[in-house]
């Protein structure tokens, strides 16, 4: 049985060099509760452990403040200017009619693969406090990376939109938790977004405007021969 699993990853920038920089590298939940939580019982238990050990951390960036009009439809944001707007916040309205929350994609942006069996999903950060997601609830979603390989996105719901979201530098976000064989311990390894990953996460993300609302075991099917050849390399 391996020691651990490698899972590789990479800023996903849309071609905006600083975020090489700027989305930093996932920390591990259990260092970060380690710390905060110094002395706590339950810190020594198998079974909190287990369930965490594989849980990272996102964190903001940046300083950003996102105001939401639900009446006019409208997002905007109060720094950065057009361009890093249309690359990096997708207003996506009310999903369902209204007063339910509005949705809104935000930044960072992030890809992750493995040549393992490994299920990756995003959700909420246990335990930890964070003012940047106080006016808003993640919306979890998961996939296995070495059969589907494309950048998770930091989608939310607005819970008021009277009130901005107030994302402040080095503030956790949301967390990615990964679900190995046996359960081995994940070892995050940086890599390049080269030619062929772009390509290969645009393959992936492409497929939903021919092919929407498959069912992931479908879609592993209809990438299988492409991944395969891009994990080999």
């Amino acid at each position: 049985m391996k020691k651990y699993v490698e899972v590789f990853w990479t800023p996903h920038t849309f071609e905006e060099a600083a975020m090489l920089h700027l989305f930093t590298t996932p920390k591990p939940l259990l260092g970060l509760v380690n710390v905060q939580r110094k002395g706590a019982s339950y810190l020594k238990c198998p079974a909190f452990q287990e369930t965490i050990k594989n849980e990272f951390v996102i964190q903001a960036p940046f300083d950003l403040n996102i105001t939401v009009n639900a009446d006019e439809q409208t997002v905007t944001t109060d720094r950065f200017g057009q361009k890093f707007y249309d690359a990096f916040i997708n207003n996506r309205g009310n999903q369902s009619p209204r007063p339910n929350p509005y949705m809104v994609t935000l930044p960072p942006y992030y890809t992750f693969y493995s040549k393992d069996s490994v299920h990756m999903e995003s959700k909420d950060v246990s335990l930890l406090a964070s003012g940047s997601t106080s006016n808003i609830k993640i919306i979890p979603g998961g996939f296995n990376i070495s059969k589907w390989i494309r950048p998770i996105e930091f989608a939310v719901e607005v819970t008021d939109t009277s009130k901005p979201i107030e994302m402040r530098l080095g503030d956790p976000l949301f967390s990615v938790r990964f679900t190995t064989p046996n359960n081995v311990p994940v070892k995050l390894t940086r890599v390049e977004r080269t030619q062929d990953l772009r390509t290969i996460m645009q393959a992936c993300v492409g497929v939903k405007n021919y092919m929407p609302n498959m069912k992931l075991e479908k879609v592993y099917e209809i990438a299988a021969s492409y991944v395969s050849l891009f994990l080999k390399k």
